[in-house]
This record gives C-alpha cells, structure tokens and sequence, in this order.
C-alpha cells in the first residue's frame, strides 16, 4: 500500500509542476501594451491568428465557417480574448472581433504582452 502513496504523491507533484507550463492558445508574438490587466484564473477560450493568418481556437486550427460551429458550443456570456501576432495586418484581427461580436460574444479582450521598461 505505502508504495502506491508513494506513486501517487510522486504524480500529483508531476502535475503540479506541468500545469502553470500549460497554456491555452498557441504561441505567437503578440504586441506589447503598457494598459491591461492580468488573464483571469478561470476558464477562458483564446482565439489566435497567426503571422501567416491562420485561425486558432484554443488550440485546434479553424477557419471562420468551422468557427461558428465552435462558438455555439460556448455561452455567449464568456468572455472571448483575441491574441494576435504583431505582424497582423490590424484589418484581419478586426474582422475576427466582428465576427465574434456579430456571434452573439460582446465580451472580447485583446491579449498583449507588458510593455517593456526599455520601451517608454
């Protein structure tokens, strides 16, 4: 019995290492802000673009038709967050606020990262 303790506390460390590495969305550079607030603790859906424009809902690639799909699954009272590579072109990242918005999400944040002390 005590090794099966022993597993299962081992486990429960491993995770609790593994999980703050964890992160929704996929990675892109997003642009720096010097206003903003911190992303909640609570579950949250990230919608990406990419530099070459690609679509992402957490982390599954999507289009804008298979989008939809996807976003009636979700209560329209969420708050959705679009987090943008910085080298996408500002009339791309508005057309997927629209989209969400004309969706039913009027609750849409924009990811940044902090701005730099270097920066101001």
């Amino acid at each position: 019995m005590i090794p099966l303790v022993d597993i299962v506390f081992t486990l429960l460390i491993i995770f609790m290492i593994i999980a703050p590495m964890i992160h929704k969305g996929i990675e892109v550079q997003v642009p720096e802000s010097s206003v903003g607030s911190m992303m909640p603790d609570h579950e949250y859906h990230i919608v990406s673009i990419t530099q070459s424009g690609e679509l992402w809902l957490d982390n599954q690639a999507v289009t804008l038709e298979s989008l939809q799909e996807h976003l009636q699954s979700l209560p329209q009272e969420e708050t959705l967050y679009i987090q943008s590579d910085a080298n996408v072109p500002y009339g791309q990242v508005v057309s997927v606020l629209t989209f969400l918005k004309e969706h039913g999400f009027q609750r849409v944040g924009l990811v940044t990262t902090p701005q730099s002390e270097d920066a101001q």
